[in-house]
């Protein structure tokens, strides 16, 4: 998705345009398959809607702020930040929530982590 981005960026597509359009693919590509292998339901009051709508601001707006950073700082360290997000996501899940990882999610975090180190080692180095 990133490369796409960086090209059809690199065209002077608008990134709203961009967005609208990778997000209204994804909607219907991944509601086909939830429907067809997935039992799935809808809230049923408006607590559920009102988590729904707030996730799918928060993900628009942090999608639409990666197209924006693309052309600005290029794509390898625009996905560099982006592999930040699950690091973010555990500390959250610890912090906010009281979570306890067990030794599967510890051994994934320092596998992110330390790709994610190794990976910015070899962008500075070039």
């Amino acid at each position: 998705m990133i490369i796409t981005n960086q090209k059809m960026s690199k065209l002077k597509i608008n990134p709203i345009h961009i967005n609208a359009f990778t997000n209204f693919f994804n909607l219907a590509f991944f509601a086909i398959l939830i429907f067809i292998f997935y039992e799935f339901s809808l809230p049923q009051n408006i607590n559920g809607w009102t988590f729904i709508i707030i996730a799918s601001l928060c993900y628009a707006i942090a999608f639409f702020l990666q197209l924006l950073a693309i052309p600005r700082i290029g794509q390898s360290k625009t996905a560099l930040l982006l592999y930040s997000e699950p690091i973010v996501a555990i500390l959250s899940a610890i912090y906010l929530l009281n979570e306890i990882l067990n030794n599967y999610q510890i051994f994934g975090a320092v596998l992110v982590i330390s790709s994610l180190a190794y990976a910015t080692y070899i962008a500075q180095k070039n």
